[in-house]
């Protein structure tokens, strides 16, 4: 976790892909994640106010559908 967010403060990362978990850690401790080009969220449905969360603060966030025993990702949407 410290790793990633080191990445993120030095602008080391353009994208990541998490779990609504671990978006919520991310703003729950005011990581600024508006440098990312993207964060896509799987593994688990995206909860209406952690959505809402990411968009008051201008994330550009999309949210993935895929079988981790078939494709990582099936599907992404950008998230409005």
């Amino acid at each position: 976790y410290e790793a990633m967010v080191d990445g993120i403060r030095k602008k080391h990362l353009t994208h990541l892909s998490l779990v609504p978990t671990q978006l919520k850690r991310l703003l729950d401790d005011e990581v600024d994640l508006t440098s990312l080009r993207a964060i896509i969220v799987s593994g688990d449905i995206l909860p209406f106010a952690l959505k809402n969360q990411g968009l008051k603060q201008q994330i550009n966030l999309y949210e993935a559908y895929g079988l981790t025993e078939t494709a990582s990702m099936i599907w992404v949407r950008k998230v409005s």
